[in-house]
């Protein structure tokens, strides 16, 4: 009977640490199509940062698939997350502000894994929480689902201050080639 407590104990243990394992985002492989309504990302392999993917139809990479690196949060991502990967949950990074107001600062972490589903398929999703303070009065958050094993973006919620509404969209299907 101790054995039995004992062995599945360290079970147990074992599941957690599982949950604890580090992360690396890398990009979808190119030709992988995911789709959600109203928007169909198309990778095309990874950019020149290991954050970047590039993605069809745009004409800059994106971070993690998420946000266009030549926009003010897009470049404030690929920044915070510079040398952030291999990242256990619970990881945090950020960025000072520019100015005494607070805008341009940000703030990333890595609250963990969660399961997810997309057209009846199980996936194993990284969630990243993103911050950015665009100016003294507008916020910009993001939370991103990424596929822990392929790179592929599930889920992205966008919170703005300016805005009455949360954007919130997840994947409907997703082809890989």
């Amino acid at each position: 009977m101790m054995r039995l407590v004992i062995g599945l104990g360290l079970a147990l243990l074992g599941g957690g640490a599982a949950a604890q394992e580090a992360w690396s985002f890398r990009c979808p492989e190119d030709g992988t199509v995911v789709r959600f309504v109203g928007l169909t990302l198309r990778y095309q392999g990874p950019g020149e940062a290991p954050v970047l993917c590039r993605i069809g139809g745009q004409t800059t990479p994106w971070v993690l698939g998420a946000a266009g690196n030549q926009d003010p949060v897009g470049r404030a991502m690929q920044a915070t997350l510079s040398g952030f990967f291999p990242a256990r949950p619970g990881a945090r990074a950020g960025l000072p502000p520019r100015d005494p107001s607070g805008a341009g600062g940000a703030e990333l972490s890595f609250p963990g894994y969660e399961a997810m589903e997309v057209a009846g398929q199980s996936y194993q999703a990284a969630r990243i929480d993103f911050t950015y303070r665009r100016s003294a009065e507008r916020t910009q958050r993001q939370r991103l689902w990424i596929d822990a094993a392929t790179g592929a973006l599930l889920r992205v919620v966008v919170e703005d201050t300016e805005r009455p509404q949360a954007i919130d969209a997840q994947a409907i299907s997703i082809t890989r080639p």
